[in-house]
This record gives C-alpha cells, sequence and structure tokens, in this order.
C-alpha cells in the first residue's frame, strides 16, 4: 500500500479553518484533487460543500470517533448514550445549561415509515437493474464516466458534481438535510415510475400522503424533480 509523499500534503495539513466562502472553495479545489485517493470523499466533504450555499452560516463544533474495541459490541441504545456523553466531555458542555429530551420512536413517524415502506422498492430497484440503468440514461452516465475515468464531459450539466459519488458501482448523490447528509442512489429516468408506483401499490403504506411518500423516496433515492413527479402520482 503506497502512503502519500509528506511534503505533497504538507500544505493541505497546514490549512486552517476556512471561515469565507472563498476560503471553503479553495480548500475543496485543492482536497478535490485528491478525490479518487480518498474513500467515501463526497461523503466527508458534504459539510463543507453545504457551505457553498447563499446565506450558510459558519460554525466549527463538530467531533466524531470511532468505537473502541468492545464498544462495538453495544446495544443501539448505548451507544447513542455514549455519544451524548463524549459529546459533552469533548465540548465542555458541562459549563452550561442544558437539556436532554428523549422522544419515543413513535414521534419519529418519517425513519419510521421509511424502513416499513422501502422494501417494496428494495425488490424491484435491485442493485443490477439501476447500474444497468444508470449506464443506459444519458446524464448519470456522463456523471459515472466523470468520476469512475475522470473523462471531460461532452456537454454543460446543470448540477454540482461535487455532491455525487460512485459506490458499488452505483451512482449517489449527497443530499445535506438538516442535522445530516443522506447518500441517495440516483435513479434512472426509465425507473422513476417504478419506483413511484412501488410506494403507492404497498398495501402497508395506508395512502401515507403526498409528502410522506416523497420523504420515503428522499431518504433513499434522488432523481430531479422527484417532488414534482410524487405529486403528479
Amino acid at each position: 500500500m503506497a502512503d502519500p509523499d509528506p511534503d505533497k500534503v504538507k500544505a493541505i495539513v497546514q490549512m486552517t479553518a476556512p471561515h469565507t466562502v472563498k476560503q471553503v472553495r479553495q480548500f475543496l479545489g485543492a482536497t478535490g484533487f485528491f478525490r479518487k485517493h480518498v474513500q467515501d470523499y463526497v461523503t466527508i466533504a458534504a459539510p463543507l460543500s453545504s457551505l457553498l450555499k447563499k446565506q450558510a452560516k459558519f460554525h466549527w463544533a463538530y467531533f466524531s470517533r470511532k468505537l473502541r474495541e468492545g464498544e462495538n459490541k453495544f446495544p443501539t441504545i448505548d451507544v447513542e448514550a455514549l455519544a451524548v456523553v463524549e459529546a459533552v466531555r469533548t465540548h465542555e458542555l458541562s459549563f452550561y445549561d442544558y437539556k436532554l429530551i428523549y422522544k419515543p420512536g413513535a414521534s419519529h413517524y418519517v425513519p419510521d415509515s421509511l424502513s416499513r415502506k422501502i422494501s417494496p422498492i428494495d425488490e424491484i430497484l435491485d442493485t443490477q437493474t439501476v447500474a444497468a440503468g444508470q449506464q443506459e440514461d444519458p446524464l448519470w452516465s456522463e456523471i459515472r464516466d466523470y468520476l469512475q475515468e475522470h473523462r471531460i464531459l461532452r456537454r454543460r450539466i446543470p448540477l454540482n458534481l461535487e455532491e455525487f459519488e460512485m459506490r458499488d458501482n452505483l451512482l449517489h448523490y449527497l443530499r445535506v438535510l438538516p442535522g445530516r447528509v443522506v447518500s441517495q442512489l440516483v435513479i434512472p429516468c426509465n425507473l422513476r415510475t417504478r419506483a413511484l408506483e412501488a410506494i403507492h401499490a404497498d398495501a402497508a403504506s395506508a395512502h401515507p400522503g403526498i409528502f410522506r411518500t416523497y420523504c420515503c423516496l428522499r431518504d433513499h433515492y434522488y432523481f430531479p424533480q422527484m417532488l414534482a413527479e410524487t405529486k403528479n402520482m
């Protein structure tokens, strides 16, 4: 396994935190040159990419670490509690007056509905079908080639290519939502109707309405004008 030359990456390692849109763009431009060598680069850079949007607020308060030996065997509720404890320690929140509020699972109607209602789509849109559809779709095939083989684009694409990544031979779109980044599987044009029909045909969905249907799709899949097409179903 080859390691990067320390002298080559020193300039990036020693960069200070950017505080303007211009500085963020410069940093992403420098790191993006090495994106093909960084696994899940788009996911990692997504919080910075979101700062390029108009009226975005610069607020640096990020912390993460891998689970230590033994911790990866914790049940989910204990891992979540560990995250709270680590955040309090790292950000010295003990000096502030704050309140932790427990929200029972029933109140998380969108995530719960997603886990129940997305299965019919998975049965129809298997990975091989989606990959073949992406390769046949003129727009998505060009973006796939750009990311995989660094081919020069043959036309102007009105999308931010920094928000796309290839994973397991599938094109994904990184969508920044409040408090999280969602990796959405890109659905080719010829499969959009099948994806929407799968949601509506699901007996378990019990007619969830336009917004919940859209949320069900949004947290897993992406195609342009998805909300508009959901309304037209």
